[in-house]
């Protein structure tokens, strides 16, 4: 097993780590950490390191894209899924189709 990293004190975008997780022993190394907007959340150390993570969400808020081009997609990629009032519902959600949610913003990495 290879040597933990000490992440105590160090800074990662927003993310500032307060100490490791020790309920996740055994699982990897796992931080507690807290946003610069108040969040406490236990994160990944590898995603950490890596840059995969930089914020808990709230940077996002302030972004408003819901006038973007890619929420447009989004938005109507969920309604054909799963409003039977859509269109094309029939296509999409009326044959099973239906999208993995979640939240995962590697895609838009501030």
């Amino acid at each position: 097993m290879p040597k933990l990293i000490d992440l105590t004190g160090k800074i990662f975008g927003h993310w500032n780590v307060i100490k490791q997780d020790m309920l996740s022993l055994g699982k990897g190394a796992f931080w507690i950490c807290q946003c610069t907007c108040g969040t406490i959340k236990t994160i990944d150390g590898s995603f950490l390191r890596r840059g995969q993570t930089t914020h808990c969400g709230c940077q996002l808020k302030s972004l408003n894209l819901s006038n973007s081009q890619i929420y447009k997609i989004y938005s109507g990629i969920k309604q054909r899924c799963y409003n039977p009032k859509n269109s094309g519902y029939s296509y999409y959600g009326g044959r099973g189709i239906k999208m993995k949610l979640g939240y995962n913003p590697s895609w838009m990495m501030i």
